[in-house]
């Protein structure tokens, strides 16, 4: 989360003076007791208050909280609030934030799924998971576009982490590891 705090930093500096308003707006809206610092209650309520629920959950706080003091400074606020705007997603499996390459399963019921690369490898050894080589090993560098719909067939999505193709067969799978 380091390096994403880094970018951050650097937008802000770059940004108009206006804009930079807004994100102390947006962090003092979020310090409801105004004591510079945004605690997990605080980080949830406003998060659910504001409709943006799928970015409330303790696993991200903890992300965000780089030196580990159980409260989010400005600084990892202006993170959260890049991370909600570039809609950047968390693995349907262990729910950790995608910060780098992902993969995508389109064909399981009610999906997209996303999968950072330990689930990803659990996902394709479920016996209905069926993986097809590709000639085409471009892969994405851009943070927020790690998979890219294949010409041939829409319902493939190349994995940018190893260059194949893949289709998830099974109509409405959990995209879950068998738990131990």
């Amino acid at each position: 989360m380091a390096n994403l705090r880094n970018f951050v930093v650097s937008q802000y500096y770059a940004a108009p003076s206006d804009v930079q308003t807004l994100g102390h707006q947006f962090f003092n809206a979020m310090d409801r007791d105004g004591n510079g610092s945004v605690d997990y209650t605080e980080f949830k309520n406003f998060l659910v208050s504001e409709g943006f629920e799928y970015y409330a959950g303790r696993n991200l706080f903890m992300s965000l909280d780089g030196d580990k003091n159980r409260g989010l400074d400005f600084w990892e606020i202006m993170t959260l609030y890049y991370i909600i705007k570039s809609k950047k997603p968390f693995c349907v499996k262990c729910d950790i934030f995608l910060r780098d390459a992902y993969s995508v399963c389109n064909d399981c019921g009610g999906g997209p799924y996303y999968f950072c690369n330990d689930c990803y490898q659990c996902h394709l050894q479920e016996p209905s998971f069926s993986v097809q080589p590709t000639s085409n090993p471009l892969m994405s560098e851009t943070p927020n576009v790690n998979a890219m719909p294949m010409a041939s067939s829409p319902n493939y999505e190349m994995d940018a982490v190893n260059g194949s193709t893949s289709v998830c067969s099974k109509p409405f799978c959990t995209c879950f590891c068998n738990e131990p």
